[in-house]
């Protein structure tokens, strides 16, 4: 497993982990994330924080997001996403609007 991701326990365990993303996010990274959102279980609510990523694949994050939302279904919110990919987010996924900022 490529550990692509800082993770972070900040304040209460209800409150839940911060995964932080790396400069690239892709297909592998998704896989990755996934695999750890199912070890943690649906009931662990979850931050997914991509502010530092650079390289972010449109198609990896769409999967994930859809992922997310149709078999995992556990609290999982995105945090620093930029426009484009909010708005590309949004209207690929639109059931998915729990997970965006607003």
């Amino acid at each position: 497993m490529s550990r692509a991701f800082e993770v972070d326990w900040v304040g209460t365990k209800e409150e839940g982990p911060v995964f932080r993303a790396g400069r690239e996010f892709g297909v592998s990274e998704a896989a990755e994330l996934r695999e750890r959102l199912t070890e943690l279980g649906a009931h662990v609510p979850v931050r997914v924080d991509l502010t530092r990523t650079v390289d972010l694949s449109d198609h990896a994050l769409a999967e994930l997001l859809e992922w997310v939302v149709d078999r995992h279904r556990g609290p999982v919110a995105f945090v620093g996403l930029n426009a484009h990919h909010e708005r590309m987010l949004r209207y690929l996924v639109p059931r998915a609007a729990q997970a965006l900022p607003l």
